[in-house]
């Protein structure tokens, strides 16, 4: 079987948005699939089966609306087929966002006669964080709607973001998960790193609908904690001038993963939008650390609830300082049970997106 990945974002573009897709198209020889990508990500070097296709400067008036950088995209992708008379593959997967590329599945479905899968890493027609007013709404839930009539296939990665789309009749949950290669590198050394009592780590972005100030009053009040921030930095920490509470900006991957392995506690801070699932809550869990789940929304809720549900290691708080106080005091009295966190790898979820190609096939 052979499968064509589309996705404009690919490595080496350091965000989220690559990652899923990097790790397809890196693992999907192991189950005997051949893959080419196209990717508007440029490439350090050349390597085969990775076609870098530039996204070119054109006037489009619905990107007066719509930023997403797919609309121009698509054109880029339409000039790239109409060049190609041929194209021998089974799968079409289109990985977003962005999304607007979507549209030309229905193309190469008719000129290759190859199936297509639309991968939805998040909410497209409705994302309650964008917060679209009804013209724009309207339009991209069309857009939506129109794609997804014409796919063989949907993914996305919670059944929160399936509940949410056209035609969820359709739509198989590929969650996310953590890289079980990288997460194996260096594990030796990193088994050696203790763990420091009373330090929290967060790893990754906080969106304007969190309040930061609960937490760092808990922190900040607590000589017994303390607090680091790995990836974006924000003005409220530094204010305090606190060395127990810290940003460090971004780090390498591995450098992450053993501030984890040394980190008591870590974070996933929420606005409570119900679709989140933070890809860093699965590094959590592949590394078996206690969590704690600040939310601005329902404790035990949502696409966050769906992935801890089963994990024994972890406790929500509303976001409030008492609440918070006395999670992180729970979770520092409860015992550590490690589980086999297999179902939680991008491994796993790879198993069953292959596994729902071959059955379509």
């Amino acid at each position: 079987m052979k499968v064509v990945l589309i996705s404009y974002y690919f490595d080496p573009f350091p965000g989220v948005g690559a990652k899923r897709t990097s790790y397809w198209a890196e693992h999907l020889n192991e189950f005997d699939v051949e893959v080419e990508v196209i990717t508007a990500t440029e490439q350090v070097e050349e390597k085969k089966g990775i076609v870098f296709l530039p996204k070119t400067s054109r006037f489009n008036l619905l990107g007066k609306l719509i930023k997403d950088p797919g609309l121009i995209w698509k054109d880029d992708l339409l000039d790239y087929f109409d060049s190609k008379p041929n194209f021998n593959c089974d799968w079409f997967i289109f990985s977003g966002g962005p999304f607007m590329h979507f549209g030309i599945g229905n193309y190469v479905q008719k000129k290759y006669g190859c199936k297509v899968l639309l991968d939805y890493r998040d909410p497209f027609g409705y994302n309650p964080r964008h917060k679209d007013g009804f013209l724009k709404r309207t339009i991209k839930t069309f857009y939506e709607k129109r794609n997804n009539q014409m796919a063989d296939a949907i993914t996305t990665v919670n059944e929160i973001c399936k509940q949410d789309m056209s035609h969820s009749n359709k739509v198989t949950i590929i969650s996310n998960g953590f890289d079980d290669q990288k997460l194996l590198t260096g594990m030796d050394k990193r088994s050696n790193i203790p763990v420091i009592k009373g330090m929290i780590l967060n790893g990754g972005k906080l969106y304007p609908d969190f309040r930061l100030d609960p937490l760092l009053t808990v922190l900040n009040e607590d000589d017994s904690l303390v607090f680091r921030q790995i990836g974006a930095t924000y003005p409220a920490i530094d204010a305090l001038k606190n060395d127990r509470i810290r940003s460090h900006g971004f780090v390498a991957y591995n450098e992450l993963l053993s501030a984890i392995e040394a980190a008591e506690i870590c974070t996933v801070l929420t606005g409570g939008e119900a679709f989140e699932t933070p890809t860093k809550t699965y590094d959590y869990i592949g590394l078996n650390k206690k969590i704690l789940v600040v939310t601005e929304g329902e404790i035990n809720t949502g696409g966050l609830q769906s992935i801890l549900i089963d994990y024994p290691n972890v406790q929500w708080s509303i976001n409030e300082k008492g609440a918070i106080r006395q999670a992180i005091q729970k979770l520092q009295q409860q015992e550590l049970i490690k589980i086999n966190p297999h179902p939680f790898s991008r491994k796993a979820s790879l198993e069953k997106l292959v596994a729902l190609l071959k059955s379509l096939n």
